[in-house]
């Protein structure tokens, strides 16, 4: 197949999957193969998705600091902090969903009394403008209290939600599904080479096989997102580095699973001053460390309280 047949035939399906954010080029590329029962090759397909790939990551550069998408995150981090397990994007369809999370909950012992997630059939639907619907229910509470938590959390951030207060109806939230290609999920052939920006982040997402990446660079705003993605899972964590005072500075905030509960923490290593002392912290309290890091180059970690070593 040529170019302008692929497009035809697979544009939308391209579009969606970029837009997504999810998967690398590689991964799009054999997505694509594969939705078109491989009637065309793989170096066919190539040319085709890395034009989407560019004009995604043209269009990203418009974008504001503050996405609806990191709202959505900061809100589900907070939730999985009160004890709902909520991820976005996440496995197939509701069935797979809902076992999915009960089948996390048995294995790492989480006391979790609820959950929230909305699917790959629900992210096609986001990343064309038509919001964002969860599922939800109950693993303790009841399932009307476990809704009315979600939709205030996510109110709390600015958005808009629409729920009747039914357990049986989903939760919409009226967000502009939008998410950032940086490191290895922005990479394809001929594209263009980030070599500078405010912070050097290092992430490491326990959740992914392939959820490592080191040396990424971030303005403080994708960083914030990428903490505001990362999943509860124990030890992953965000690590942001920068110069303070002359000396090259490192700060990261680590995901531990407590008794079955999910806390931040937060350490700095400062060659002379600091060397991996931290606390426990709370989200609020990590955007404002994280801000004081990469804007004022400060470190403002020891000012929330005593510091103590590494856990």
């Amino acid at each position: 197949m040529d170019a302008s047949e692929i497009r035809d035939s697979a544009g939308d399906f391209i579009d969606t999957e970029t837009r997504r954010g999810i998967g690398t080029f590689d991964e799009v590329v054999a997505a694509t193969v594969a939705h078109l029962g491989e009637a065309a090759e793989a170096d066919e397909v190539r040319p085709v998705v890395a034009e989407a790939f560019a004009a995604h990551l043209e269009e990203q550069r418009t974008w504001p600091d503050l996405l609806d998408s990191d709202r959505v995150h900061r809100a589900f981090r907070l939730l999985e902090i009160d004890g709902i397990i909520a991820r976005t994007d996440f496995m197939c369809c509701r069935n797979c969903g809902v076992g999915a999370i009960e089948e996390q909950v048995a294995r790492e012992g989480r006391r979790a009394h609820g959950y929230t997630f909305f699917h790959a059939q629900d992210a096609v639907t986001a990343v064309h403008g038509g919001g964002v619907e969860l599922c939800f229910g109950a693993l303790a509470h009841s399932p009307e209290l476990t809704g009315q938590a979600i939709v205030t959390r996510l109110r709390e951030t600015g958005l808009r939600v629409d729920w009747s207060g039914d357990p049986g109806e989903r939760i919409f939230v009226g967000a502009k599904w939008q998410r950032r290609r940086l490191g290895a999920r922005a990479d394809f052939p001929g594209g263009p080479v980030r070599t500078s920006a405010p912070l050097l982040v290092t992430r490491c997402d326990y959740s992914r096989e392939d959820g490592y990446e080191d040396d990424v660079p971030m303005t403080l705003a994708e960083c914030r997102g990428a903490l505001y993605e990362l999943p509860p899972v124990e030890l992953s964590f965000v690590g942001a580095e920068t110069t303070v005072d002359g000396v090259a500075t490192r700060l990261a905030t680590y995901w531990r699973i407590e008794d079955g509960r999910a806390r931040l923490w937060s350490e700095v290593f400062h060659p002379g001053q600091f060397d991996h002392a931290g606390r426990y912290v709370s989200l609020d309290e990590i955007d404002r460390v994280l801000e004081a890091f990469a804007v004022q180059r400060r470190v403002v970690l020891g000012e929330l309280g005593e510091l103590t070593a590494q856990f």
